[in-house]
């Protein structure tokens, strides 16, 4: 599979801005200042997205479960059947623990690898490289799986350094874990880890209940993972004391808040506690740890205790209590789920057999009802296909596809519940004007969209680049309903998008540029659109203008960064049409706006003006215009004969000039 390399503005965004603390007002001579406090804020929003489940007109959130252990105690078998089950349950991920909690530190030898995690030399880590190869063939399922994975490097009640000193809950010696070595770990952790598609998260931290804590480990060990290029976005884990949950939520690193409510408090008390931190940040919350079904704690003044574990009606109304007050991700728990069995902290032991039990669990069922997911099924699904698995044979649906390859080469395989039912060859659209190829297929059955997938199966880049095959899905016609590939409910793997590249989640985006595919979900369906491509690499070759009438036609391809940003079309500097821009500004999503002029318009009597633009963070108003077209004929507006005012340059700020750009960051104008 080929790589798409990321952006490093979010590297440099981090720390210069953590560097210059920006508190700065308005002023257009900073404007380098106030574009990195904007792009910082973007991309602290832009991976940690919501997930829009059709749940009962619920706040849709990200779902994953907590397996903290399962890296050091599962078999690559037993990995790959608790991933099936992640997957078919509907979750996004799982959040998992590089160094383990129970077994005896990291010492001891994991039953899943048959290596240590890691020993110290001259007090510095050295992961070992046979555990580090378990871990990343656990990340591989995940990924093949369409699974996020947020990953914790070392889990800090059980390796901090001030443990025994200071009486953390847990901590029975001083740990190996300080500021001087846990930069070292965080570049080891990011070289053996980063670069992975699956990893979707770092989280720092972990039930440190010690009453101090130097972040300056903390602060070292994402300095390190950044200086590594690893830029997923980072958390911190706090512990379940209120007073805490805000910790370290103001510094650079941290692009998320991930608060633990515990395991002692009740429906309305984690509500509140939950809403304090939401109400307190404009950064995401996730809901890190509930309580967990099974647990019964052993500590005092706990409202569980053994014999009086949470019940499944405890976890299903825990979780709809944190997605009402506006959390953006909530994490599921089991007791023995996440040690794995193994009879440690509440546990009953018993290792694979008892974890495998708690699959589709009733506090499970709870908690997916709570975020709209799945519902366990009536049968175990069949896992292979074969003669003895063919489709079902009652009913039957009517299918389009509507496709366009980059070369022509492109194939692409049409699934159904997983399974493989057809593959076509996207070799007939028209990749000049964006003529779309529609591909139909009658299904042997009734399905709904959530039921389908296209996949990319035959993606390719050739080492001088000649040859690149990409795919890009417009969208799926079911029974006459359209639903889009961009859409936000939309799950892909090999979706491209700035800064995540091909990794797994709901992108936005219709083009698969790796080997992958796209996971509807049963949204609303749409009309059908005429069979163009609606996004920015090519025009449709529409007639906007009756064929017997005079004057020019006027096609803008704009997209605001707010969704507010005022534009107008200027004809001999005289405002003859203006419009509210949309369009997806980071993805290169352009609306078309179309104006019909009485007379001939010739290229240098256009200007197209950007009239509202605010600076009030986390708002920043800024327009892109990627071109016009009059009468049929397109006219770059990066062309470096366009002339601009309010575009910005290092140079020149947003004075005029010929700046060869596509975006006005202040009021101004572009002259073709």
């Amino acid at each position: 599979m080929k790589r798409r390399t990321a952006e490093v503005v979010s590297l440099f965004v981090r720390h210069l801005g953590a560097v210059l603390s920006i508190t700065t007002p308005r002023v257009r001579t900073v404007k380098p200042v106030a574009i990195i406090a904007a792009i910082a804020i973007a991309l602290s929003l832009l991976t940690v997205s919501i997930d829009q489940r059709p749940a009962d007109s619920q706040a849709a959130v990200k779902t994953y479960d907590t397996a903290w252990d399962m890296p050091f105690w599962a078999t690559i078998p037993e990995a790959t059947r608790y991933l099936d089950h992640i997957r078919d349950a509907g979750y996004d991920g799982l959040w998992i623990s590089l160094f383990n909690h129970t077994g005896g530190g990291m010492y001891s030898y994991s039953a899943g690898s048959g290596y240590q995690t890691a020993h110290l030399h001259n007090g510095q880590f050295q992961l070992n490289q046979g555990h580090v190869a378990h871990v990343r063939q656990i990340l591989d399922l995940a990924h093949a799986r369409g699974l996020e994975v947020g990953m914790v490097p070392i889990w800090a009640v059980y390796y901090l350094n001030d443990l025994s000193q200071n009486g953390c809950s847990g901590g029975s010696y001083k740990g190996p874990l300080n500021a001087s070595n846990s930069y070292w770990l965080g570049e080891q952790v990011a070289k053996a880890f980063g670069n992975h598609p699956a990893l979707e998260h770092w989280v720092l931290g972990g039930d440190n209940f010690c009453g101090a804590e130097d972040v300056n480990i903390w602060r070292n060990m994402a300095s390190a993972i950044r200086n590594q290029g690893a830029n997923q976005k980072m958390t911190y884990h706090t512990p379940g004391i209120e007073g805490r949950h805000t910790l370290f939520a103001n510094e650079w690193w941290v692009d998320f808040l991930s608060p633990q409510t515990g395991h002692c408090v009740t429906t309305d008390q984690a509500r509140r506690q939950l809403a304090k931190v939401v109400n307190s940040t404009n950064k995401p919350v996730f809901a890190a740890e509930m309580r967990y079904e099974g647990i019964q704690p052993s500590w005092g003044n706990c409202i569980h205790y053994p014999g009086n574990p949470p019940t499944p009606a405890n976890i299903e109304a825990d979780t709809r209590a944190a997605i009402e007050v506006g959390v953006q991700g909530v994490m599921f728990g089991n007791n023995e789920r996440w040690q794995w069995a193994t009879g440690a902290i509440g546990s009953r032991g018993g290792g694979t057999a008892v974890v495998f039990s708690t699959f589709w669990s009733q506090a499970e069922q709870g908690f997916l009802r709570a975020v709209g997911a799945s519902a366990p099924p009536t049968t175990a699904p069949p896992t292979t296909v074969g003669p003895d698995n063919p489709p079902p044979t009652t009913g039957s649906t009517d299918i389009v596809i509507r496709a366009l390859g980059a070369t022509n080469q492109e194939k692409i395989q049409l699934q159904i519940n997983s399974k493989p039912i057809a593959t076509f060859n996207v070799d007939q659209g028209n990749i000049a004007n964006g003529r779309l190829m529609e591909i139909p297929y009658t299904y042997a059955g009734n399905i709904n969209p959530q039921d389908v997938r296209i996949a990319f199966v035959n993606d390719y880049r050739s080492p001088d680049g000649s040859i690149d095959r990409n795919v890009t899905i417009d969208g799926i016609v079911i029974n006459g309903g359209y639903y889009p590939s961009n859409d936000p409910a939309v799950h892909s793997v090999g979706g491209f998008r700035r800064g995540q590249d091909c990794r797994p989640g709901k992108k936005q985006t219709r083009v698969l540029a790796c080997s992958g595919y796209f996971q509807y979900a049963n949204t609303a369906p749409a009309a059908v659109p005429p069979p163009w491509l609606t996004d920015d690499s090519v025009a449709p070759p529409t007639t906007v203008r009756p064929p017997n009438a005079t004057g020019s036609a006027i096609q803008i391809f704009a997209a605001g960064a707010t969704g507010q940003e005022n534009m107008e079309l200027r004809i001999d500097n005289k405002r003859v049409a203006s419009w509210t821009v949309g369009g997806d500004f980071n993805n290169r999503i352009f609306q078309e706006r179309t104006h019909l002029h009485s007379s001939t318009v010739t290229p240098d009597r256009v200007r197209i003006a950007f009239t509202n633009d605010k600076y009030a963070l986390p708002l920043d108003r800024n327009l892109k215009i990627d071109r016009i077209i009059i009468d049929g004929v397109t006219y770059q507006t990066e062309n470096s004969s366009v002339q601009s005012k309010g575009s910005w340059s290092r140079q020149k700020g947003c004075e005029g000039g010929f700046k060869g750009t596509e975006v006005l960051h202040c009021n101004g104008w572009f002259n073709f």
